[in-house]
């Protein structure tokens, strides 16, 4: 339902509720990060998964930006201007599957190691 209705409202007033969302976000996470209830293992979890994450897009763009470099040397390097598909399955399907990659690897070596360590 939401989807159907458009609100236009100044960027002052997207600063101020993205500035509360990200309070919301930061409390609620503190509140779980909590050290009685075994807090520390789980603020380990939430900086590798955001180690995980920023890894993942800094491969994504080196892998996108070896692919810009390959198609410049083809001397096809602004055929996406023309064609905006061209664009979006050369450098959008390359950066999905590097992204999926990242955590399907994380997925099987990281996780996997820590769950065995807790038996």
């Amino acid at each position: 339902v939401s989807g159907l209705f458009v609100m236009v409202y100044p960027a002052r007033v997207g600063t101020i509720i993205n500035s509360i969302i990200a309070a919301a976000s930061v409390l609620y996470l503190g509140k779980k990060i909590n050290p009685k209830n075994g807090g520390i293992s789980r603020m380990k979890d939430l900086v590798c998964g955001f180690g995980i994450m920023l890894i993942s897009w800094f491969s994504a763009l080196v892998t996108v930006l070896i692919i810009a470099v390959f198609v410049s040397l083809t001397g096809q390097s602004l055929s996406w201007y023309t064609h905006l598909y061209v664009s979006v399955f050369l450098y959008g399907s390359a950066a999905l599957a590097k992204l999926i990659l990242v955590h399907t690897l994380a997925k099987k070596y990281y996780f996997v190691v820590q769950q065995s360590n807790l038996q």
